[in-house]
């Protein structure tokens, strides 16, 4: 066994006895296998253990990323992958930040448009041509904000939730494919019912017609069906900002409308539509807002100002009047927010 596959061993090793997904778990040694064959092959050094790793291998690691024209979310995604595993193994990384390895922030922006109910009809017919089964998936991501892997994922509760639906269900629980493993209860959009009702029926019937499966790879798995699946997207023109990711866009738009007609308040609109998505009711606010709300932005402006949310009564009132000094200030073309008291002034000179 080499020095670099005992050390790929201890990375799984030690990934393991962490919690997780395995999906997670995964993602860690996809990362890490580039990383390792950089430090062997191209530093042309040997460390026996993943604390062994010197700290300039992932800064010259990540400049590589950069130079080969990789995006800055993925040099995040990677660097953060390396990190948590050397944090794990007993070495100390509270020095090693992005800005320490020369990583640019990372726009967190949304970047997808929310299509519009004609456009969703329109992309699920382009879809239907090529592939029944997938038509589905993308009116489910459309409905219910699914992600693709769950809905490749959700033949096994589509007869539970036809049911709970049917019975009047406010919510129903998504329990497989999910992101980092977490559990959701997904709003059902009450204006979209009967939809709801016709795609789960039409899913239950293809499923039964086909093996349990909505969509099924050449190699049988998960990964290929994911692939298959994203060939299709791409062959039905969802790309880019009108990507099958958009889908669940426009259902967090949806839902959020909901949630102000039924009277909730902005945070309470922000919590809902981040348990929604599954992303945490929260920690994740604010990268909601911005990026699945963007389109919504203006109804948040009480609590939303010059790039910063505010949570407290006290500092929504003291922003209606303009007295933000020492708060962070506007988001810049980069995704960066400049800080302090220049906040404002860099937004004049702007």
């Amino acid at each position: 066994m080499s020095k670099r596959t005992k050390l790929i061993h201890e990375v799984v090793s030690v990934a393991d006895r962490h919690d997780g997904s395995q999906q997670h778990k995964t993602n860690l040694r996809e990362i890490w296998d580039p990383y390792t064959r950089f430090i062997y092959q191209d530093l042309g050094i040997s460390p026996k253990r993943v604390k062994d790793i010197p700290d300039l291998a992932l800064k010259l690691y990540s400049h590589l990323c950069q130079a080969s024209g990789m995006a800055d979310g993925s040099v995040h995604n990677r660097t953060s992958g390396v990190r948590v595993v050397m944090k794990w193994a007993g070495k100390c990384v509270d020095h090693m930040t992005n800005a320490s390895l020369g990583v640019p922030r990372r726009d967190r922006n949304g970047k997808k448009v929310p299509p519009s109910p004609e456009e969703q009809v329109a992309a699920h017919e382009r879809v239907h041509r090529i592939h029944e089964g997938a038509a589905l998936i993308t009116e489910l991501q459309a409905i219910v904000g699914f992600r693709s892997r769950e809905g490749l994922l959700c033949p096994p509760d589509l007869p539970a939730w036809y049911r709970a639906v049917a019975d009047g269900a406010s919510t129903i629980r998504v329990q497989r494919g999910c992101k980092g493993g977490r559990l959701r209860e997904v709003s059902v959009l009450e204006a979209r019912r009967p939809e709801l009702l016709s795609v789960l029926a039409r899913s239950i019937e293809y499923c039964n017609r086909h093996d349990g499966r909505l969509l099924t790879g050449r190699g049988g798995n998960l990964r290929s069906s994911l692939n298959s699946l994203k060939a299709i997207y791409r062959r039905a023109g969802l790309t880019g900002e009108h990507s099958s990711h958009a889908f669940r866009y426009a259902y967090a738009c949806a839902i959020a409308r909901q949630r102000f007609d039924r009277g909730q308040t902005e945070h309470e609109v922000l919590a809902g539509v981040a348990s929604d998505l599954g992303h945490g009711a929260k920690k994740r606010l604010r990268f909601t807002l911005v990026t699945y709300l963007r389109s919504l932005i203006d109804r948040f402006a009480r609590v939303f100002r010059n790039g910063r949310l505010f949570m407290k009564a006290k500092d929504i009132d003291s922003a209606a009047q303009g007295t933000t000094a020492g708060r962070p200030g506007p988001i810049g073309p980069d995704g960066t927010q400049a800080s302090g008291s220049n906040a404002d002034a860099d937004a004049h000179r702007g």
